[in-house]
C-alpha cells in the first residue's frame, strides 16, 4: 500500500514519543485547567459568530492560509445566542483556531469537510452549550487536526467529537462535567491522545470507536459516571500510563477490541471493574499495570469474556499488580474465558518516576514492532451511513 507523509510523519514522532516517555511509570501529573489557559476576557476583542464555506470568506482574517502562515481566528470572545461560534466547511486552506473564549448555545467550534489543508486549536475555552445536542468541539471529515490545550467543558452531551478524519493529534486538554462523554472519537485513521483530562463527565470520560493505528498515553480519566475509558470495534490500540480511577462502573471497558496492548496504567477504585472485556475482545495483551481496589468484595479487578487475552508477559515472567492477591501465587479473573495472570506483581508502580530496569527495556522494541504491523496492515476504512448515529 502506499503511505502517506502524515502516516510517515506520524509513526516518527510516535517512535520519539515511545523512547522519551515509556521510560517513566504513573507520574501521576494531574492537569489544572487554570494552569492550562491565562486568557483574560478583558483582553479578548467581542465577535460575533464567524461561518467561513470558502476560500475566499478567509481574506478577512490574518494570515496567507499556508501551513507556515496559516489563517487565524485568535483572540476572539465570541459569546452569543447563536447555534454555532466558529464554523468552518468545505476548505482547502490551513487555520488556527487560538486563544478564544467561545459560549454559544449549540456547537462552539464545528468543523466539516477539510480534506486539503490543516486544522489547529489551540488555547481555547469552549463552554456552556446548553441546547439539547449541544457540544464543545465537532470536527468531521478532516486531515491533520491538532487540538492542544483546550479547556473543553458543561456542554449537554460531548465535549469533542471527531469522525472520519485523518492524523488525529489531542494533547493536553481538560474536558469535564460533559452532559455524556468527554471526548469521542470515530473512523479515525492514525490517532494520538496525549496528556489529556476527562474528568467528571455524565456517562464516560473517552470513548474511541473504529480507528486504526491509535495511542493512548499518559491520560487521565477519572469520575466519571460510567467508565472512564472505552474503547470499542478496534485493532492495534496502544494504551500506555494513563490513570483511570474513581469511575461510578468500570475503570476501562474493551467491546470488540482485538490485538491491543495495555501497559503502565493504574486502575484504581472503580466501583465495578478495573478493566472489562467482552466476549469479542480477542487476543489483547495485559501487563505491568496497577489494579487498586477496583472491585466489589468477593469478584476480581478484571474480568475477560473474550479469547487468547494474555495478562502477562511470560517471556520476561512479568504480569500485573493486583492489591487483592493475598497469598496466592497467580491471580484468576472472573469471565468465560478462565484467564489467569501467572505471574502477578508484588509490588506496584504507583506514583513513581524511577527508571524500569534494564530488562525491561525491551518493551520499547517490542512496542514499536507492534505498532509497526498495525502501520503496515492499516487500511482507509469506508464510513457507513448515516454516520455515527451512536454520536449525534
Amino acid at each position: 500500500m502506499r503511505f502517506s507523509k502524515y502516516r510517515l510523519l506520524f509513526l516518527i514522532s510516535i517512535t520519539v514519543l515511545l523512547f522519551s516517555t515509556v521510560k517513566y511509570i504513573h507520574t501521576n501529573n494531574r492537569i489544572d485547567p487554570g494552569s492550562i489557559l491565562q486568557l483574560n476576557l478583558f483582553d479578548l476583542e467581542e465577535h460575533e459568530p464567524i461561518t467561513i464555506s470558502t476560500n475566499e470568506d478567509f481574506l478577512s482574517f490574518p494570515g496567507s492560509g499556508t501551513l507556515e502562515d496559516p489563517y487565524l481566528f485568535e483572540n476572539y470572545n465570541i459569546t452569543s445566542d447563536y447555534p454555532f461560534g466558529i464554523r468552518i466547511s468545505s476548505t482547502t486552506k490551513h487555520f488556527l483556531i487560538k486563544n478564544c473564549f467561545i459560549d454559544v448555545t449549540l456547537t462552539g467550534i464545528l468543523i466539516e469537510d477539510i480534506f486539503e489543508g490543516s486544522v489547529r486549536i489551540e488555547n481555547n475555552i469552549i463552554t456552556d452549550s446548553d441546547y439539547e445536542n449541544g457540544k464543545g468541539v465537532v470536527i468531521y471529515f478532516a486531515t491533520e487536526v491538532v487540538l492542544e490545550e483546550n479547556v473543553i467543558c458543561n456542554h449537554k452531551t460531548y465535549g469533542l467529537v471527531i469522525a472520519g478524519a485523518n492524523a488525529c493529534y489531542i494533547v493536553r486538554n481538560s474536558f469535564s462535567n460533559n452532559g455524556k462523554t468527554g471526548m469521542a472519537t470515530a473512523y479515525v485513521n492514525i490517532l494520538g491522545i496525549f496528556e489529556n483530562e476527562c474528568n467528571e463527565n455524565e456517562n464516560g470520560g473517552m470513548y474511541v470507536f473504529e480507528s486504526d493505528l491509535a495511542i493512548i498515553k499518559e491520560n487521565d480519566c477519572s469520575s466519571n459516571g460510567e467508565e472512564g475509558l472505552l474503547l470499542e470495534q478496534i485493532e492495534g490500540c496502544v494504551v500506555q500510563n494513563n490513570t483511570i480511577e474513581r469511575n461510578r462502573i468500570w475503570g476501562m471497558r474493551m467491546k470488540g477490541a482485538e490485538g491491543s496492548l495495555l501497559n503502565y496504567n493504574l486502575f484504581r477504585d472503580n466501583e465495578e471493574r478495573g478493566l472489562y472485556l467482552d466476549e469479542n475482545s480477542n487476543r489483547n495483551w495485559i501487563y505491568q499495570n496497577d489494579f487498586i481496589n477496583s472491585s466489589r468484595t468477593g469478584y476480581s479487578q478484571g474480568k475477560d469474556e473474550g479469547e487468547e487475552n494474555r495478562w502477562c508477559d511470560e517471556f520476561m515472567k512479568t504480569g500485573n499488580f493486583w492489591d487483592d492477591l493475598g497469598d496466592e501465587l497467580e491471580y484468576t479473573l472472573d469471565g468465560d474465558s478462565n484467564s489467569v495472570d501467572l505471574y502477578p506483581l508484588r509490588q506496584g508502580n504507583v506514583i513513581q518516576t524511577q527508571l524500569i530496569n534494564e530488562t525491561n527495556l525491551l518493551s520499547i522494541p517490542c512496542t514499536i514492532g507492534f505498532m509497526l504491523i498495525v502501520f503496515v496492515l492499516t487500511v482507509k476504512k469506508k464510513i457507513p451511513q448515516p454516520l455515527f448515529s451512536t454520536l449525534l
